[in-house]
């Protein structure tokens, strides 16, 4: 569940690529306080688990200097 950025009906994880962290927009089923990702996934992918929010700040431009 700390793994979710939710961004008004779309919900969004930060996985780790050799480029660098990436976001994805995934159909996540709710499973109590978790999720569970039927697609979009592959075994071994890392996907960020503290500080999505400050990733999706990021993605998002936030503390940028202009």
């Amino acid at each position: 569940g700390s793994a979710v950025v939710h961004s008004g009906d779309e919900t969004m994880i930060f996985v780790r690529t050799p480029e660098g962290v990436v976001a994805r927009t995934l159909p996540l089923v709710p499973v109590g306080a978790d999720y569970l990702a039927r697609t979009g996934l592959v075994p071994g992918d890392q996907v960020a688990v503290r500080g999505a929010a400050v990733l999706k700040g990021i993605k998002a431009g936030l503390g940028r200097n202009e």
